[in-house]
């Protein structure tokens, strides 16, 4: 975790549930499963 704060990161990627969950609680970032990163990315394009 200290690693994780000491780069202050926009948002963290995992699919690992729990650590997703223990980012959650432990860290004030964002985070998200990759596949919610691709679709925010297709969204984007579209016009």
């Amino acid at each position: 975790m200290d690693k994780i704060r000491k780069r202050n990161p926009q948002a963290i990627v995992t699919d690992c549930m729990s650590c997703r969950l223990q980012f959650n609680h432990c860290l004030p970032y964002p985070v998200y499963h990759p596949v919610e990163v691709l679709a925010r990315a297709y969204r984007a394009e579209q016009p």
